[in-house]
């Protein structure tokens, strides 16, 4: 991991080295988010236009303990700068569709950032939410297909399995 004083330095730090330093942190505990949150935020000033960074703070900003709709919002403004700056990157879509899903409800929102994340090779984390945003607007056989063998490379996934088990059990139905 590189360490912390290095980034202390007037040096000239890439935007590499910044992603590096979050993945080598990745997930942050709780009391590392306030020094990831200045890290990225002195990443961003570096780099405005990188996605990866942009994501990070989206993501650094749904990781507090006590998220709020200010949060949220600043967090959806970054997958959207995200976005602009490569619209193919696909860690943002997947991100925007869950910002869409959990903290707005606005499931025809988030179910084509999530088809179009899986179109540029979105992991089973984007198959799930896709799921199960289908299944929350009452597309629980919609879901299930997304979810087969025939359209999902992640079906023996424990976690895939279980939102395919959740699905079947009407967890996810509208209410």
């Amino acid at each position: 991991m590189v360490q912390k004083e290095q980034f202390d330095h007037e040096q000239t730090v890439t935007e590499k080295q910044f992603v590096d330093q979050f993945q080598a942190l990745w997930p942050p505990k709780p009391d590392q988010l306030p020094s990831a949150m200045r890290l990225a935020h002195k990443a961003m000033a570096a780099f405005p236009a990188s996605p990866g960074l942009l994501c990070i703070a989206g993501d650094l900003l749904r990781m507090q303990e006590n998220v709020t709709d200010e949060d949220i919002g600043k967090s959806l403004g970054f997958y959207e700068k995200a976005i602009e700056a490569d619209p193919n990157w696909a860690d943002a879509l997947e991100e925007l569709g869950h910002v869409y899903d959990i903290h707005h409800e606005n499931f025809d929102r988030a179910i084509p950032c999530f088809r179009k994340a899986i179109s540029l090779g979105a992991g089973w984390t984007a198959y799930a939410g896709l799921a199960k945003s289908l299944a929350q607007s009452g597309r629980r056989l919609e879901a299930l297909e997304e979810l087969s063998h025939t359209k999902c490379p992640f079906t023996d996934h424990a976690l895939i399995q279980n939102v395919r088990d959740e699905i079947n059990a009407g967890d996810w139905d509208k209410t």
